[in-house]
């Protein structure tokens, strides 16, 4: 079965190269595999990315990435259910993750109402719940003067914002069978060569989700013939 496959880190972590490198390597090898990232390159992922350079309100931005996923979405099933691996540069969780700290100080909760619960329940109804995300992990510290290696900051890239946005990838993935957490700091050939590992793994239905590990091959898959589509996504 077609999995759907999400890679996630903070700003400088290297998921962008290392999610392109998984891809050229199933290619290489013969599967049926697409690449795709968030925002889109549709229209509305062209709204997402204007956005950043305006004075918009932070409910405004958040909104925008919401939309554009749920077209996003549609294309991604669309490829699922002809049988290709895909493989996202970014989902769900880095709006739950991003926006979940841009928000804080503006959101005015009820009572018992916790920010990271709404943006989930926001994108609910519409997502396609990954069958693995890649969690990519170094400090902020050290992304941050990779960043500066590669030219001008976007307004994401603040030290003390990467630290609030990693510690919700951190909250996120707690618990969740589908979240593999891979340690960034090595040289990129090191890490896409883990990721690799992991993901050729998976596919391959030698591992379930939460045996997936750099160091751990034992365990059996599950056979999954639920309609991709259909699938909900785990709190």
């Amino acid at each position: 079965m077609a999995k759907f496959i999400t890679f996630e880190g903070i700003d400088g972590t290297g998921k962008s190269s290392i999610c392109e490198a998984v891809h050229k390597e199933l290619l290489d090898k013969g599967y049926k595999v697409k690449h795709t990232m968030e925002p889109s390159d549709g229209w509305l992922g062209g709204l997402v990315r204007e956005s950043y350079k305006r004075a918009i309100s932070p409910f405004s931005e958040a909104l925008l990435f919401c939309a554009d996923r749920a077209e996003h979405t549609r294309e991604v099933c669309a490829w699922l259910a002809k049988g290709y691996h895909v493989l996202c540069d970014r989902y769900v969780d880095s709006t739950v993750a991003y926006q979940g700290a841009i928000l804080r100080p503006y959101f005015k909760a009820k009572k018992g109402q916790d920010l990271l619960t709404w943006l989930k329940d926001l994108n609910r109804p519409y997502i396609q719940c990954p069958d693995l995300t890649i969690l990519l992990l170094c400090p902020p510290e050290i992304c941050l003067e990779r960043i500066g290696e590669r030219g001008a900051k976007s307004k994401f890239e603040r030290l003390d914002l990467l630290k609030a946005i990693e510690a919700n990838y951190l909250e996120l993935s707690k618990g969740s069978a589908r979240f593999v957490t891979l340690d960034a700091r090595g040289s990129l050939e090191e890490v896409c060569a883990k990721a690799i590992k992991i993901v050729k793994a998976f596919i391959g239905k030698e591992l379930k989700p939460k045996a997936v590990v750099p160091t751990s091959e034992e365990d059996e898959p599950q056979d999954d013939e639920e309609d991709p589509c259909d699938k909900p996504c785990e709190e």
